[in-house]
């Protein structure tokens, strides 16, 4: 059995990547539940002004975030 890894000893990059990759696991299934939500209201014709840029605003993230996850240049900018 292998010694455990202290992030102390770790490079900060490293405790600042799994910090990024856990906030991002974690804020992503909300920012998905909000965008269904948000789209539901506007195939319903019960939005309100805004929603739809809203939408898009939530769409844009998620597809950023997606990038982001896929290729590393993504995460720097």
């Amino acid at each position: 059995m292998s010694a455990p890894v202290s992030l102390a000893k770790s490079p900060v990059s490293t405790e600042t990547d799994l910090d990024r990759v856990y906030l991002r696991s974690a804020s992503e299934a909300s920012l998905n539940r909000e965008a269904r939500s948000t789209y539901a209201a506007l195939d319903r014709g019960t939005a309100q002004d805004g929603d739809a840029e809203y939408y898009q605003a939530l769409r844009c993230e998620l597809a950023w975030r997606g990038m982001a996850a896929a290729h590393p240049m993504f995460a720097k900018i």
